[in-house]
């Protein structure tokens, strides 16, 4: 349904998000989705006509999305370091920055040996341990409740973050 009003567009979202969440149930999803509903509820009197306000979201959407892909960049530049060689690194689930900044290491020649906790009940550390595999990168997939086995070898551990307080503390899945 195309949407001809302010209302009608945030409906349409609102139903975009619950499809989005039942296929890949992530709390970033339910951020951004924040982020468009502020926008349209507080932005939509600022706009005389419609496809204005259309428009302005289409350009945010672009510009937030561009953002994203610049924040990984920096997020793997600013980490590979933290990362040394001969290193054994444990991950927990799956992060699209973590996976480029374990890409990022294997491209300034770092050796370290990776293992990945399933994260039930998801089982996203699946995922993640693919991604790896996809950068040439091996990993071994562990399940959770191996993690006090293995732990006494980690030298770092990874997790991602669905959110990113203001305070600097991060919201995760777990």
């Amino acid at each position: 349904v195309i949407a001809l009003t302010a209302l009608g567009l945030r409906e349409n979202v609102r139903s975009a998000i619950e499809l989005l969440k039942n296929i890949e149930p992530i709390t970033e999803v339910e951020s951004v989705a924040e982020i468009y509903f502020r926008f349209i509820t507080l932005k939509a009197s600022e706009y005389d006509k419609f496809h204005e306000l259309k428009s302005e979201l289409s350009r945010r959407s672009d510009l937030f999305l561009k953002k994203v892909m610049e924040c990984r960049k920096k997020v793997a530049k600013n980490g590979h370091p933290f990362i040394s060689d001969g290193c054994t690194i444990l991950i927990h689930g799956c992060s699209r920055s973590v996976n480029c900044t374990l890409a990022e290491a294997k491209r300034a020649n770092k050796r370290f040996t990776v293992f990945v906790t399933e994260s039930a009940p998801d089982m996203s550390g699946r995922t993640m341990v693919e991604w790896l595999k996809n950068n040439g990168i091996s990993s071994t997939l562990i399940i959770d409740s191996a993690v006090a086995y293995i732990m006494e070898r980690v030298d770092i551990v990874l997790v991602g973050a669905e959110g990113v307080a203001e305070s600097g503390g991060i919201i995760n899945k777990v």
